[in-house]
């Protein structure tokens, strides 16, 4: 980018000009501090809020229900527990989430566990969110991709081998 005398996100090949944002919280004891947390960024001017429930899997759940009868139901809600459910329970999770009508359920396995990935995308409706923490560069997320194991891939520089470990090309130019 220097080289070309062009900002970063222009040599990567921006793409939009402005982008949806969200607070996201981090992994708190009590369903309240969810509340207390989203009722303040709501009230700050953010129209969606990720919760990071700590589990298990029914507590996880609760956490969900209070936060959405809360934020009304034309606010956007996503879910990232980072948990290690099993694909039963992540199922449980996931048909729930859909009757309250989240954005996305994001990262209910490790994120290795394609096959659970897979059938979990193929039993619910909600878009499934992965690849946040995959190995690997683009080629991990690209086996997430080829195995229908998420809807959504998240990319995150910090798992990643910085910037260009999340681009489709070990070379952006190629």
């Amino acid at each position: 980018a220097r080289a070309a005398e062009l900002p970063l996100y222009q040599y990567i090949g921006e793409y939009r000009t402005s982008l949806p944002v969200y607070a996201s919280s981090l992994f708190m004891p009590k369903t309240e501090d969810y509340l207390k947390e989203m009722r303040a960024y709501k009230k700050r001017g953010f129209t969606a809020y990720k919760a990071h429930p700590p589990g298990p899997w029914r507590k996880d759940i609760e956490i969900h229900r209070a936060v959405r009868e809360a934020a009304g139901e034309d606010y956007v809600l996503m879910t990232d527990p980072v948990a290690e459910y099993s694909l039963e329970e992540a199922i449980r999770v996931g048909r729930d989430l859909e009757k309250l009508n989240y954005h996305w359920f994001e990262e209910p396995f490790r994120d290795f566990e394609l096959a659970k990935y897979a059938k979990l995308c193929a039993a619910l409706d909600i878009p499934i969110v992965g690849t946040e923490t995959t190995r690997g560069g683009p080629w991990g997320v690209a086996q997430a991709i080829a195995f229908n194991a998420v809807d959504i891939v998240r990319a995150d520089v910090s798992w990643k081998p910085g910037v260009t470990g999340t681009l489709p090309s070990e070379y952006p130019d190629e």
